[in-house]
């Protein structure tokens, strides 16, 4: 995909974020309807995607196609505030998304390469993510890319 433009998210690309995190939003819903709220019942972000852009710790990047937004990736770098942890700076992404159209044409992996480079202008050392253990796609894209395993976060129901 030569025409692929990576960019920093603007607030004229809010519909087209809205349209590609209901994506996300349905397969999350799908796998765990009592955590998720139903498409329907989700408000538009645009107020939570203004903070985010007004933030310079967060970064939304977007990948365009023909004039057409068709994944972003959305990460925030922090220095770890732990009483037990060196101190350091590190990345989290938080989201990589891309229109099903488009996956496995390399998309996902050139939004990771961009965020990864903004991370470490922004002097971070390292990078990490949460994934549901149920998106296996997910899981193995991230293999590929280069995550490995830290942390096994368990969930135990109370109800």
């Amino acid at each position: 995909m030569d025409d692929l433009n990576i960019r920093k998210a603007e607030v004229s690309d809010f519909d087209a974020l809205h349209n590609l995190y209901a994506i996300v939003d349905q397969l999350h819903y799908d796998a765990l309807p009592d955590h998720f709220r139903a498409l329907n019942k989700i408000k538009k972000r645009g107020a939570y995607l203004e903070r985010l852009l007004a933030d310079a710790s967060n970064t939304i990047l977007v990948a365009e196609f023909k004039n057409q937004i068709i994944g972003f990736a959305h990460a925030k770098v922090g220095k770890t505030d732990h009483p037990v942890l060196k101190s350091y700076i590190s990345g989290h992404i938080s989201d990589v998304v891309v229109d099903p159209k488009f996956e496995r044409k390399g998309v996902g992996k050139k939004l990771l390469s961009a965020v990864e480079s903004w991370l470490k202008e922004h002097g971070a050392i390292e990078v990490g993510l949460t994934v549901f253990c149920f998106n296996e796609e997910a899981v193995s894209f991230y293999l590929e890319n280069g995550f490995g395993n830290r942390h096994c976060n368990m969930v135990k129901s109370l109800v």
